[in-house]
């Protein structure tokens, strides 16, 4: 009986170990998941930081060429489409409206005009 005791004895043991083994594998993949979610979302977020300080720092310089040439018509276009792209849709509204002052019967302000109505 005694050997039937120590086979009993090893395989509860086995059994510990394999349960604590598969327990701390599974408790270590979750973990790694969550820091990697974690660092995916930092790193995105900083990459919207550095999309937003760059569409800004051309805003700056097509403003700057605005304030010089005030009928410069490809300025004008761009910042409408850099304000478009930040989401400011009055501000973009003010260029648009600065071009077809412009140039009232280009097809494609009225476009963009239509587009922004619609928005």
């Amino acid at each position: 009986m005694a050997a039937s005791d120590r086979k009993t004895r090893i395989a509860k043991l086995l059994l510990v170990y394999i349960s604590g083994f598969a327990f701390i594998g599974t408790s270590a993949v979750g973990i790694f998941s969550a820091l990697q979610s974690s660092w995916q979302a930092s790193q995105e977020s900083e990459t919207a930081g550095l999309v937003s300080a760059d569409l800004l720092k051309q805003i700056q310089g097509y403003r700057n060429v605005v304030a010089r040439e005030p009928n410069n018509r490809f300025a004008l276009e761009q910042l409408v489409q850099l304000e478009l792209q930040l989401g400011r849709k009055n501000t973009a509204q003010q260029y648009l409206d600065q071009l077809l002052k412009l140039d009232p019967q280009n097809p494609s302000y009225q476009t963009l005009q239509q587009q922004l109505a619609q928005k």
